[in-house]
């Protein structure tokens, strides 16, 4: 790469692993460094030192990002969310700003009809070399860039990917492909991350209980404790609900 000025995306035309297995295989000219399923999974496919073939022109200066799905169509709720990781990210290892690009000069989150003066997106009035797909990834998508920036400078963004233990892996250095080795470490931050929510939700269920127990502790009388009938009954979502108020 000569610089990360931002991150693209685009819409595959196709489904996840279908995308994959055509970035992997060279007869097919073209590559990106990530994809993204319509749940949210992320493959890493490329360094993003690395310059891939996604955006012709755009190639060596923007990180792109291949999304599961066809034109007209949006992103899902977990496209959206996955997108801002993406560029959470790419704004904490490279600086890049978390605003809206809308042509190759800028920096930020753009998208690959940017660099083209046609399409469905008004906005796209790039006379400058050609990044080719006028409608790629399509105005619905197009207009969905605000929330994915709003999304990746909240807290779900940077944070997130500080804690993980695969954090680091985003900017290593290799002299080969090793899209292996970034799938497996993407994949550890996203298990530590679902790891670490399942601690939380266990933890809260912990309190919850530890709460019912006192409330019916306190109301046991004689130093007897709560009766089998009292727990079964706290263990009633309602009647949970209830103690805690």
């Amino acid at each position: 790469m000569l610089e990360q000025r931002g991150v693209v995306l685009h819409i595959a035309e196709g489904g996840y692993e279908g995308t994959i297995s055509w970035c992997k295989n060279p007869a097919s000219g073209v590559s990106c460094h990530f994809v993204v399923a319509a749940d949210g999974r992320i493959a890493q496919l490329a360094d993003t030192d690395v310059t891939v073939w996604t955006q012709i022109a755009g190639n060596g200066h923007w990180i792109s990002v291949e999304n599961e799905g066809f034109t007209p169509n949006a992103l899902t709720d977990a496209q959206v969310r996955a997108n801002a990781r993406i560029l959470a990210k790419a704004h904490q290892v490279y600086g890049v700003p978390l605003q809206v690009a809308t042509d190759p000069t800028g920096r930020g989150l753009g998208h690959h009809s940017m660099g083209t003066d046609g399409g469905d997106n008004p906005t796209d009035t790039w006379t400058g070399p050609t990044w080719g797909h006028t409608d790629c990834p399509g105005p619905a998508i197009v207009n969905q860039k605000p929330e994915i920036i709003a999304i990746a400078g909240g807290a779900m963004g940077v944070e997130e990917w500080t804690a993980s233990p695969g954090a680091n892996s985003w900017a290593l250095t290799q002299g080969n492909p090793g899209y292996v080795g970034q799938q497996r470490d993407t994949a550890l931050a996203f298990a530590w991350q679902a790891a670490h929510d399942a601690a939380q939700d266990a933890a809260a269920a912990k309190a919850l209980c530890q709460q019912i127990l006192d409330k019916l502790n306190a109301g046991g009388g004689g130093g007897t404790g709560p009766s089998a009938a009292d727990i079964a009954k706290a263990v009633n979502d309602d009647a949970a609900a209830r103690l805690a108020e």
